[in-house]
This record gives structure tokens, C-alpha cells and sequence, in this order.
């Protein structure tokens, strides 16, 4: 199975200097996304994304949402997002005032019956190939945006 992360991170770097495997685009936001062809669950996607970028993708707006589907047509498997409940509330992995200038961090599109609670482990969440939110267990192993 082909695994994909999707990053997003401020870059002053030479695109296709940093585009060694996977698709990337510059918005004008100047955040740049990636795919990246690993298996892993969503702390390790975090760990990864923080050790070679910056961190999991945040979805600030619905620009943001459409762009990232745009890219990734053919995806219609689980895909990790940044976001994430801390236990009290739900939050975005990428945390800072300075990151949200201009934009909002509240954006959230949960697909119909989420956030549920099921299991009661549900931490992480993952999109499906459509711009919808739905939380799985942070161990589940997934693709990852």
C-alpha cells in the first residue's frame, strides 16, 4: 500500500530543491505542502513532519481545504491531519499566533456523525479522500496528509 503524508511548513527554500520525491505546491501563502510516500501513525507522521519540515498540515480555511484536495485527487484512503483533541478541546498540531497571521485556526469540516466518541481512544484525526473530518485512534496506522 502507498502511504502519503501531507506537511505544511513556511519555506524561503528553492522549490524543486526540496522536491526529491512526491508533489509539492507553493500557495501564495508562502507554506509549502508535501506528500510523502511513508506508513505511519499519526504521532510518527508528527515526529517526521517536525524532523524534516515543520509539522503536520493545519487547514486554517477553506482555500487551504480545496488546494489540498486539488493536489490529491486520487487519494480516497485515511490521510493524518494536524489536528488532534488534547483531551479538553480539539487543536491543531502546528500551535502559534505568529503561524495563523491573516487567517483563522477554527476551521473544521467534520464529516456527518463526527466527532462521536465511539471508542473512547479517538484522538487524531484523518481525512478520507473529500474534505471531512473523521477521528481515529492515534495508533491506527494510516496515510497521512
Amino acid at each position: 500500500i502507498v502511504m502519503f503524508m501531507f506537511l505544511s511548513f513556511f519555506t524561503l527554500y528553492n522549490i524543486p530543491s526540496l522536491i526529491k520525491r512526491g508533489l509539492s505546491t507553493l500557495p501564495p501563502h508562502s507554506r509549502e505542502y508535501h506528500f510523502v510516500n511513508q506508513l505511519m501513525t499519526w504521532t510518527e507522521a508528527q515526529s517526521y513532519c517536525r524532523e524534516h519540515f515543520t509539522d503536520l498540515v493545519t487547514i486554517y480555511n477553506s482555500n487551504i481545504n480545496q488546494l489540498l484536495l486539488s493536489i490529491s485527487p486520487r487519494i480516497n484512503n485515511w490521510a493524518w491531519i494536524g489536528l488532534y483533541d488534547d483531551r479538553y478541546s480539539w487543536k491543531w498540531s502546528m500551535e502559534g499566533k505568529l503561524f495563523y497571521v491573516g487567517s483563522t485556526h477554527e476551521f473544521l469540516i467534520w464529516a456527518n456523525g463526527q466527532p462521536d466518541c465511539v471508542y473512547a481512544k479517538e484522538y487524531c484525526v484523518s481525512t478520507v479522500g473529500y474534505p471531512r473530518e473523521i477521528k481515529q485512534v492515534c495508533k491506527f496506522i494510516s496515510e497521512c496528509w
